[in-house]
């Protein structure tokens, strides 16, 4: 991480109008500035800034589709609360009635999607990928599938350091450490207290190793009876449950199981990205990846497991 007060003191040959454009401090935290190896973008240096606590949390609430909470009930929530967890909304939500920028009615309906969102529970990496941390989201299904508690993957990750890191990704790497292996790590450990605290508060969900295992990918659009590809994840989800582990993915890889695509079925649909890619590998490799609509899917998994 290279600091905008360190950059202004070397001696680097930059224009002096450039560097006495860049601030050294965070308006909001007074924390150093940071600034990428690029010179191209600035961030806050502390990973709990309350703009990036409140980033954060808008993101939690995007991704579990909890509707009702804006930018500005966000940030009067994380100040008034001084809330350095994103998390603690879904096992605190009564703090949220608190903030004076929310109705009662208003609050009511957001706790009700928080307890139906939690009520089921997560699996380690899903906390993992809330809380947004910087460089792992990507990365956290590899990094705590393995393991049944945080604190078993934390203390893995100590006695392990970046090599085991490294090791879980996947990452060959002769005799050298990977820059993307140590900023996961680094990154996790910084946010390890969240993640300890988290799981004290919240319900777990173990990965039966006894089920199939699923991997879906969904390209653009699901289409069908679908709104959004959340609508789908969580019908699939709902289906499956107790018979399957299903992963939703965002990237095609070669060990994907299926991609779901709403031309597959050769209904007019735009071909993506990732349904060419999928065409061109399952011709090298002989129809690895199932293509699929979200119907035909759909009745796969009930003709499979008889659901």
């Amino acid at each position: 991480m290279l600091m905008v007060l360190d950059l202004k003191s070397a001696s680097v040959g930059l224009p002096q109008e450039f560097l006495d454009l860049l601030p050294t401090h965070c308006d909001v935290c007074a924390s150093q500035m940071s600034i990428s190896p690029t010179l191209t973008s600035l961030t806050c240096s502390n990973p709990r800034c309350q703009d990036k606590v409140v980033a954060r949390l808008l993101a939690l609430c995007e991704t579990l589709g909890i509707k009702g909470i804006g930018e500005e009930t966000a940030a009067a929530y994380v100040q008034e609360h001084k809330v350095v967890n994103p998390l603690q909304l879904l096992w605190h939500p009564l703090t949220l009635n608190l903030t004076d920028r929310i109705s009662y009615p208003t609050w009511e309906k957001i706790y009700s999607q928080i307890a139906a969102k939690t009520s089921k529970g997560f699996y380690l990496w899903e906390i993992v990928q809330l809380l947004n941390i910087p460089q792992v989201q990507t990365s956290a299904e590899k990094i705590f599938d393995k393991h049944g508690t945080f604190a078993e993957t934390f203390e893995d990750l100590r006695s392990g350091g970046v090599n085991h890191v490294q090791s879980l990704l996947g990452i060959v790497s002769e005799g050298s450490l990977s820059i993307r292996s140590i900023s996961v790590y680094e990154n996790l450990m910084l946010f390890e207290e969240d993640l300890l605290t988290a799981e004290q508060h919240l319900p777990l969900r173990t990965l039966r190793r006894d089920l199939d295992s699923i991997t879906v990918v969904c390209s653009s659009k699901v289409g069908g009876e679908f709104r959004t590809k959340k609508e789908f994840y969580d019908h699939v989800g709902a289906l499956l449950e107790g018979v399957a582990n299903v992963s939703f993915k965002s990237s095609l890889t070669k060990g994907t199981d299926f991609l779901v695509w709403e031309g597959a079925d050769g209904s007019p649909a735009a071909w993506t990205s990732k349904a060419v890619t999928a065409a061109r590998w399952n011709e090298q490799e002989d129809g690895a990846i199932s293509v699929v609509t979200s119907q035909q899917f759909i009745e796969m998994m009930k003709d499979r497991y008889d659901v």
